[in-house]
């Protein structure tokens, strides 16, 4: 959701599962529903502490997993962006290993905390 501050920012909601490979600076490009055609690109600002449960948040019931809100800043381009819109969003992660990858969905898996 892009929300109105003086500077244009967005909200993106992701799985409590992929946070840890969030970290400001990290670029992002946005793909709004109501402009498919048009990539937005701005910068991850601030990671959210704490998850938000699904149930409490009016979000769909098929997302059924905790998720952390991620506040970004977008580039001037988006000047011209609805408030209120809606997307998809890609935060370019560093890349991984094979073994980062296996130790992270046996975490998912086991929902383990280490």
């Amino acid at each position: 959701m892009v929300a109105d501050s003086g500077h244009l920012e967005a909200l993106l909601a992701v799985d409590q599962a992929d946070v840890p490979e969030v970290r400001p600076g990290q670029v992002v490009r946005i793909l709004l529903d109501a402009a498919p055609v048009r990539v937005l690109e701005g910068e991850v600002v601030q990671v959210g502490r704490r998850a938000v449960q699904p149930e409490a948040s009016g979000k769909p019931s098929d997302e059924s997993s905790p998720y952390h809100l991620i506040q970004v800043r977008l580039e001037e381009q988006a000047a011209r962006v609805l408030v209120g819109s809606r997307g998809t969003a890609k935060i370019e992660a560093s890349p991984s290993t094979l073994g980062g990858i296996l130790v992270s969905e046996l975490r998912r898996m086991f929902r383990m905390p280490w």
